[in-house]
């Protein structure tokens, strides 16, 4: 069976592994949790993991401006550098405000 919806969500974000090289459906994952992301939006059978994964994005999205190691290679994938930096620091910036919602 197909999996659809917040668990897909859930796996992209839990599963993300930098060396797929798979940035952009992390970061349309990020996305999508920073817009649903919400106590009164997060769907009640996943509110447990919302926190979890707030974290778990925001460490990730954090590496791929601030490489750790070679693996990590958002950044030399082509376009303007400083504006890929600044979109994540945004994304981030979002994700932090959702995390610190939640009590």
């Amino acid at each position: 069976m197909k999996k659809w919806g917040i668990p897909v969500l859930i796996e992209e974000i839990e599963n993300f592994d930098e060396t797929k090289e798979t940035y952009d459906s992390f970061r349309a994952a990020a996305y999508l949790l920073q817009t649903l992301g919400i106590v009164y939006v997060w769907p009640a059978e996943y509110l447990n993991e919302l926190k979890k994964l707030l974290d778990s994005a925001i460490i990730t999205l954090e590496k791929m401006i601030d490489p750790p190691d070679e693996n990590w290679a958002y950044l030399d994938m082509g376009g303007d550098r400083e504006k890929l930096i600044q979109n994540v620091k945004e994304q981030i910036s979002v994700l932090q405000e959702r995390r610190k919602a939640l009590v």
